[in-house]
């Protein structure tokens, strides 16, 4: 293969600027002045095979890509709790493909169902593609519970990109979301979890799991409906419409659904939160208590993660399933206009478009 120095040295500009390396730093990791790897970007020189191989690693892409004649793909991936999408896009930030298919969150389906569920679709996504040409990001629901972050890494790897990184889905949101603005995404789905940007600095608020979260998730709104169903059916609670509701959704009758709420996981049990909206349609009582709790739970939780930014107003990108219901926005959305000064939105698009900003961003192309 012909070696053309300009290409080589834009190549290695931009991989050394994704990862936040001066030339002093970069020579400094791999045994070499500054001067030299000023040599070797203006195109007046070029490393060893040795030293290439070293840079590559250090900057964490392929070495074949340092060399490559430009072809550059993007890669960015979402995996949800419910389902996994893939965009594909060029230089250009055109779309070339898209691709949707089953979850993939490692703590629920485990990590070696969820790594055989991202290899079968990013060769779909990539077919015809060289894996070396593509520079990918992974936001993936689990991807940083325990040693999922890590275990992902590895697999992703062996699979040869150009670069990459993996995440939690998050941070596609944020992306999608705000961008580079300070603010907060607040997701409102099978899981409730709250990030704040603030200079380029991320923290989580909440969304510790369905274990140890208290409200403003469909798993909670379920869990709380499914109590109400069963304190109605032994008597220690008030009657309510949820029972019909619940009967509606699931028709075994009270002893089968214990045994399908326990066995069937947190997307089932979250499955019972319309239950809550439609008794609420229906004028219940007990079902508005339980909206009005997991809205409570979910502003305060907003409130306190407000008090941490200092503009005004406030950007809040909402996103999750639950945008999708009236009954839960409007009743979030008002209590939150009435304590704060915020702007709301909900996210406008697919969080798989984040994913792929931050392809772009890793491969030194930033946002479009």
């Amino acid at each position: 293969m012909k070696i053309d120095l300009q290409r080589f040295a834009r190549n290695l500009r931009n991989a050394r600027n994704a990862q936040g390396l001066t030339q002093r730093e970069l020579g400094e990791r791999i045994g070499f002045s500054e001067k030299t790897v000023s040599k070797w970007e203006c195109g007046a020189a070029l490393p060893d095979v040795g030293t290439l191989f070293s840079i590559a690693e250090l900057l964490r892409v392929n070495a074949e890509t340092l060399l490559s004649d430009g072809k550059r793909y993007f890669l960015g991936i979402d995996g949800g709790g419910t389902k996994t999408d893939l965009a594909l896009a060029d230089t250009g930030g055109t779309i070339l493909r898209t691709h949707r298919t089953s979850a993939c969150n490692p703590v629920d389906i485990g990590i070696e169902n969820a790594t055989v569920i991202l290899r079968e679709a990013i060769f779909e996504i990539c077919r015809g593609i060289r894996l070396s040409e593509v520079t990918m990001f992974a936001g993936i629901a689990g991807g940083t519970s325990g040693k999922t972050r890590e275990q992902l890494h590895a697999f992703f790897s062996e699979l040869g990109f150009a670069q990459f990184e993996n995440d939690s889905d998050n941070q596609n949101i944020i992306a999608a979301g705000l961008g580079t603005r300070d603010g907060m995404t607040v997701i409102l789905g099978t899981g409730f979890c709250i990030y704040t940007q603030r200079s380029g600095v991320r923290k989580r608020i909440s969304g510790w799991g369905y274990l140890l979260d208290d409200g403003g998730s469909g798993y909670n709104l379920g869990r709380d409906a499914l109590h109400a169903y069963f304190a109605a059916y032994d008597g220690t609670g008030e009657k309510t419409l949820l029972a019909e509701e619940i009967d509606r959704i699931y028709a075994g009758g009270a002893d089968a659904l214990i045994a399908y709420a326990y066995s069937a996981g947190k997307r089932a049990v979250a499955s019972f939160a319309p239950a809550v909206f439609a008794a609420c349609a229906r004028g219940d009582a007990v079902a508005r208590a339980i909206l009005e709790r997991n809205v409570h739970v979910a502003a305060d939780l907003i409130g306190r993660a407000a008090a941490t930014l200092t503009c005004e107003p406030i950007p809040v990108v909402l996103a999750g399933g639950l945008t999708g219901v009236p009954q839960m926005m409007d009743a979030l959305c008002d209590r939150l206009r009435k304590s704060g000064s915020y702007q709301l939105g909900i996210l406008q698009c697919e969080p798989v478009q984040g994913a792929l900003m931050l392809a772009r961003r890793l491969g030194g192309v930033g946002d479009e």
